[in-house]
């Protein structure tokens, strides 16, 4: 993906053709953003541009660093994403680069549920392991092979453990020449504020037309939202039995998934009350569903549905047996729907 096909973030676009053209180029940046932000394929863009060596505004695409950089396979372009194995023979990203690659390019709005889908263990947590900042270190200590710049883009930085981070440290207080690191994260308040300040930060916004593109697990969400809330609110223990069965089945992340849009669909809830314009990045079908739903969130239950969700949320995370946790949840959510709204 090139960077005149990402929609919007104008500002960032201008920023980097412009850090190419003035050749002056942090060697550490952070680009983050909230969920759904493309903060990755941003980075492979910028990358693409760094690395053309036929233009000072965006990549050529005609070059053969261009196109190495397209397919993923460009000599000076490192990646280092989560993983799921402990296998010390498979533990750090260069073993899934060929799935990483193929996944990529398919879908540059890669989300990391979907990642972990596909490398097959959906119910265990991604991580960054100290192994990888090892591998790095062999990696960015050779010569560029086109005596250009070495990138490595980071995704999801945040996965990082204490130790992985503390390498990465080193990296950045002793930057090797013409080395340039691409951070990204959701989650900028989990990386340590040693890192945190060490890096250019770069903020991507969100933008409707690329929620389209990367909207079909929100529509999912909907939908399996949709049906939790009638089924709690008429209290059908049917309906909810097998909706936790559904729910159970998806593996912790996708659950981790749902739990997060759930919050966001309440919250929505209380910010219409409001009057408030948030909702606005949301689909029609969200808007409407949202607008709808809104009157039985009010300022009696909001707030013990809110702790209800993100201690089932925590509680998966620390793998919690899914369906008793989904299925204690739903009747908390069912009482709190019958709470009417006191003026």
């Amino acid at each position: 993906m090139e960077l005149n096909q990402i929609q919007s973030n104008e500002k960032i676009k201008t920023l980097f053709l412009s850090a190419k053209k003035s050749k002056r180029i942090p060697h550490a940046q952070l680009i983050f953003g909230d969920e759904d932000t493309p903060i990755l394929p941003l980075a492979w863009a910028y990358a693409k541009i760094l690395l053309c060596k036929n233009n000072d505004e965006d990549a050529c695409g005609t070059c053969a660093s261009c196109l190495q950089a397209k397919k993923m396979i460009h000599p000076d372009l490192h990646w280092v994403f989560p993983i799921l194995s402990n296998n010390k023979n498979k533990n750090i990203s260069s073993f899934y680069m060929n799935e990483f690659r193929e996944a990529l390019i398919k879908n540059p709005f890669l989300k990391e549920n979907e990642w972990y889908n596909i490398i097959g263990s959906e119910n265990k947590q991604g991580f960054i392991g100290v192994s990888e900042a090892l591998d790095l270190t062999k990696k960015i200590s050779l010569k560029s092979y086109y005596n250009g710049f070495k990138i490595v883009i980071f995704w999801l930085a945040d996965k990082m453990n204490e130790s992985t981070s503390n390498k990465l440290l080193k990296f950045l207080e002793e930057p090797n020449r013409d080395t340039i690191f691409l951070i990204t994260t959701h989650k900028k308040e989990n990386l340590l504020p040693t890192i945190n300040s060490r890096l250019q930060s770069i903020k991507v916004e969100h933008n409707k037309k690329i929620q389209e593109v990367v909207g079909t697990t929100n529509n999912e969400n909907l939908n399996y939202f949709k049906t939790w809330a009638r089924s709690c609110y008429k209290l059908d223990f049917l309906e909810i039995s097998d909706w936790v069965e559904k729910i159970s089945g998806f593996g912790r992340e996708n659950q981790k998934s749902f739990l997060k849009y759930s919050l966001q669909m309440i919250r929505s809830c209380i910010l219409l009350q409001q009057n408030s314009s948030h909702i606005d990045t949301a689909s029609n079908e969200e808007q409407e569903f949202i607008k709808n739903f809104s009157p039985f969130i009010n300022n009696n239950n909001s707030v013990k549905i809110i702790s209800y969700i993100e201690a089932a949320f925590s509680d998966i995370i620390r793998n919690g047996n899914s369906k008793i946790l989904l299925t204690d949840l739903s009747l908390k959510f069912s009482r709190q729907l019958r709470i009417k709204k006191i003026n």
